[in-house]
């Protein structure tokens, strides 16, 4: 999720209606093939399934199932510090960015854009 959520950041998950859920959102799910542990933005929904993606990820990763779907991140903790939650626009914005994989240097450029902002996710 680089560059909104780092390497090291505490994230708190919550549960959340699948219904509910929007473009924008970020969520925590098992890795599709190896079973880890992910945390993912939602980039698109077609009735019961969701469609996520790093937001510097090349590749999504595919279409989810809304039962695989373990919780919404709720918070994020920076070295004392709390990382607030983007405006939905905002959030919104970013995954749309994240379905130009073919540009990740100007996908990286207006990402920074919005976290001069302040750090976000």
């Amino acid at each position: 999720m680089y560059p909104f959520i780092k390497e090291g950041d505490l994230v708190t998950l919550g549960r959340i209606d699948s219904a509910r859920i929007r473009v924008g959102d970020v969520i925590a799910l098992p890795h599709p093939e190896e079973g880890n542990l992910i945390i993912h933005r939602v980039v698109r929904i077609d009735c019961n399934h969701f469609k996520t993606k790093g937001d510097f990820n090349l590749m999504s990763d595919g279409w989810i199932e809304k039962e695989s779907i373990l919780g919404i991140v709720v918070r994020v903790q920076r070295t004392e510090k709390e990382v607030k939650q983007a405006h939905v626009l905002v959030q919104r914005l970013i995954a749309l960015l994240s379905r130009f994989s073919r540009m990740p240097r100007i996908r990286l450029k207006l990402y920074q854009t919005i976290l001069i902002r302040g750090e976000c996710y």
